[in-house]
Parts: structure tokens; C-alpha cells; sequence
């Protein structure tokens, strides 16, 4: 651990060794998704465009993106880091990239260089840090959204809860929403908190009681914002680490057996797929279209299909241009696809796709990796990275997260893709 994540354990810290675990935890927690309603001033009960820009967002933003990025720059591993780490650019270099075919470059340049920011601010932390570091600072990050949540909900219900006279989304009136935008967001918060707290929290939290405390402002989060997808992180993320877990725990030559047959079990259980989700959204009592994302997927393929763009409609307005046909057609507003490999396809077609896919698979085949390399040095922290990978690739398929800027799912990601090149960058010395 890094002298300057080993000060939040030490009960006098100078000023300059909390600085830059605060910068970071802090960035965490709004490039992530945190205080948009506060820093865009914005009142649930006015309608806005989802193309406005908020200067203080902007303002607070930028200085996160700025601060990561000058960071890296003068961390000396940064040429190593990201010669390995590289393939997490990809996709917003071709947001930059499709200005050119966009019908508003100058929204899709400004959304493009917030997608690049989020990227470099998470590779950033990821760098800054040795691995049980950076895993402190994403837990501290984690655990105040928890908390401050449950207590915004007491404070300040207009912003923290959904309220029946909100513009959009007056549906979910009654849901928390804490210190975002939107249930669905405190969901995943919620349950990523929850999966990394108890695997990683005692990185942290040298008090169990207060471990415990935050575990329960979590789980509160959770259950009152009543996201179905958050509920299934955390059965996923368990899942998924019970089984790697199982196999690292089983001696060298049993491993590949125990891997192959958990393989062939995920197979299975994806050949019954239909039959698998219909009972677990029966269970959560919700609808078999999951919430109408199968309806919109077919319109959005339709409509993408007969625009003819082989390389998509541009960054960020490929899905706005669609949105007054979709919501002609659904009866509803609909500002985004849902599905992040979806999104990929309306904003570059199939290119976009093959990238999102090819990316997801190399970062969740290096975390696991990493598991099993460093088994015998820290154990099972170090599926961590492969379990926070595997739930954010599995809530991308309900929410369009892996092209987004300004989300918890991206910051992870990039944080793990540092952590993992670090891991290699040790491997070669």
C-alpha cells in the first residue's frame, strides 16, 4: 500500500498525504454519476433537454478529468500502463472519431471528450496507486455515497427521492435516488457497494462496526430504490465469485477440471436463458420484457437498420435523433437504449459493437487472470478486479453503461484495466 492510501489508517495525517486519496475518492464519486441534480442546479419537477449543459457541472467535471489526467501524465509507469492498458481508449477515440459523421459534432464532440475523461480519470486511480490502494480509496468513495444517501433522504427528499410530481420518471415516485439522477443508478451503486464492501471492505475499515454501518446504509440504498438490476448484481457478483474462488481454492491440477465444468454449468445455464430469466423476474415481481427493454431493442434495431449509417449515427445524438420516433412509438420517452452493446450500435454500428465486445472480454480474461497469478501472495482479494468487472459488463446488458461518460461502470473499469497492466508491468520486472 502506497504511503498516501496508508494515511487514512494513521490517526495523524498531514495535509499533503490526504490530498490526492481525497482528490480521488472524491472524482470517483462524480465522474460517477454523483451530485448531478446539485451541480446542475436542476429542479426534478422542471423538464430539461438532455443535451443542456450545466457551467457548474462542467466546471467540477473538467477539474476532475484535468486533475486525473495531469496525474497520469507525471506518473512515471504511465508509458507502461497504458501500452498495455490501451484497448480502454478505443471506444472513446471513436466517439472523438465520429464528429465527423455526426449531425451535431460540436453536442457529440463535448459528450466524446467527457466519455475520454471518465476513462483517463479511472486509468488515472488505477495507476496512482498499488492495488490494496486502490481498492481503499474506491471502498471510501463508496461508502460516503452510501451514507450521505440515506441521509439526503431524510434531509432532502425533492432531490433524494423520486416525487410524483417529478417531470421524468414520475413513475418511480417513492424510490430513493440519493445523490443521483436516478433510482436505477443508486441501484447499481448499491449493489456494486455491497459486493465490493464485504470482499474488500476490510481493506479498509479497521472498525467492524463501522464496516457493518455502512454495509446497512447500503443495503437500505438498495432496497429503497427498488432496482431489480441492483438486486441482481449482487446475486451475479456472488455467484461469479464463488465459482473462481472454488477453483483457486482447489490444489494446481484440479483447477482446470473445476474451471471446465463451471464453464459448462454457465453454458447450460445460458442454453436455458429464457426459462432462467422468466423465474428470476417472477421472483422480483417484474415484467417479462424487463420493464419494456425488449420492445424498445426491436424498435431501436429497426430504426438504426432503415437510417442505413454502416458506421452509426454519432456519439451520444444517434440515440436523440431516434428518441421522437421511439416515443411516438412506445408511448414514452426514451433517452437511451438500455443495453450498452445496443448503444454501441446506434452510435458506430457494428464496428462500435466488435470494440465493446472485444474490450469487455480482454479486461474480464485479464482480471481473472490476475486472480489466479496472484493467489498465493493476497488470496481472494484478488478476484476482486474480476468480480467487479463481470457485474458491470452483466448490468451493461440492462443499461447502456460501457459507452456512457460520467458512470460508476466506466470508472470501475478503467480503474481494474490500470490495476491489471500494473500486475503485468510486475510480471516483466
Amino acid at each position: 500500500m502506497t504511503a498516501a492510501v496508508s494515511a487514512w489508517h494513521r490517526p495523524r495525517a498531514t495535509s499533503a498525504e490526504w490530498m490526492m486519496p481525497a482528490f480521488y475518492c472524491l472524482g470517483v464519486i462524480f465522474v460517477g454519476g454523483g451530485f448531478v441534480l446539485y451541480t446542475a442546479g436542476a429542479d426534478p419537477r422542471i423538464a430539461r433537454e438532455m443535451a443542456a449543459a450545466s457551467p457548474v457541472s462542467q466546471l467540477v467535471l473538467g477539474f476532475f478529468y484535468l486533475g486525473g489526467a495531469l496525474l497520469l501524465l507525471s506518473n512515471h509507469d504511465t508509458r507502461r500502463i497504458l501500452r498495455f492498458a490501451w484497448p480502454m481508449l478505443l471506444l472513446p477515440a471513436l466517439a472523438i472519431a465520429s464528429t465527423l459523421w455526426s449531425p451535431d459534432p460540436a453536442l457529440t464532440l463535448r459528450r466524446a471528450i467527457a466519455f475520454l475523461g471518465t476513462i483517463i480519470f479511472g486509468l488515472s486511480l488505477g495507476a496512482a496507486f498499488r492495488f490494496r490502494g486502490a481498492l481503499t480509496v474506491v471502498v471510501f468513495a463508496m461508502s460516503f455515497v452510501m451514507v450521505l444517501s440515506v441521509a439526503l433522504a431524510v434531509v432532502d427528499p425533492l432531490r433524494a427521492i423520486h416525487q410524483p410530481d417529478d417531470m421524468i420518471q414520475a413513475v418511480h415516485a417513492g424510490h430513493w435516488r440519493g445523490v443521483f439522477a436516478h433510482r436505477n443508478t443508486l441501484g447499481f451503486w448499491a449493489g456494486a457497494s455491497i459486493a465490493v464492501l464485504v470482499l474488500a471492505g476490510g481493506e479498509a475499515f479497521r472498525r467492524r462496526w463501522l464496516w457493518a454501518g455502512v454495509l446497512l446504509c447500503a443495503a437500505a440504498c438498495l432496497f429503497a430504490s427498488g432496482s431489480s438490476a441492483g438486486l441482481a448484481i449482487v446475486a451475479f457478483a456472488t455467484a461469479f465469485f464463488l465459482m473462481l474462488t472454488s477453483t483457486l481454492g482447489q490444489p494446481t491440477q484440479l483447477r482446470a477440471p473445476s474451471a471446465m465444468f463451471w464453464a459448462l454449468l454457465c453454458l447450460a445455464a445460458f442454453l436455458s436463458f429464457e426459462e432462467i430469466a422468466r423465474f428470476g423476474l417472477q421472483l422480483l415481481g417484474r415484467e417479462s420484457n424487463l420493464t419494456g427493454r425488449t420492445e424498445l431493442w426491436s424498435y431501436l434495431i429497426d430504426l438504426v437498420r432503415e437510417a442505413d449509417k454502416p458506421l452509426g449515427l454519432g456519439y451520444f445524438v444517434g440515440t436523440l435523433l431516434l428518441d421522437q420516433r421511439l416515443s411516438d412509438a412506445m408511448q414514452i420517452r426514451n433517452v437511451n437504449a438500455h443495453n450498452g452493446y445496443l448503444e454501441a450500435y446506434v452510435y458506430f454500428g457494428w464496428l462500435g459493437v466488435i470494440i465493446a465486445a472485444a474490450m469487455a472480454l480482454w479486461l474480464l480474461y485479464e482480471s481473472t487472470r490476475l486472480a489466479v497469478t496472484s493467489h498465493a501472495r493476497i488470496g481472494y482479494l484478488g478476484a476482486v478486479p474480476a468480480v467487479i468487472v463481470f457485474m458491470c459488463l452483466v448490468h451493461n446488458l440492462v443499461e447502456s453503461t460501457i459507452v456512457s461518460p460520467n458512470n460508476l461502470n466506466n470508472v470501475l473499469l478503467a480503474i481494474v484495466a490500470a490495476i491489471v497492466a500494473r500486475a503485468r508491468i510486475a510480471e516483466r520486472q
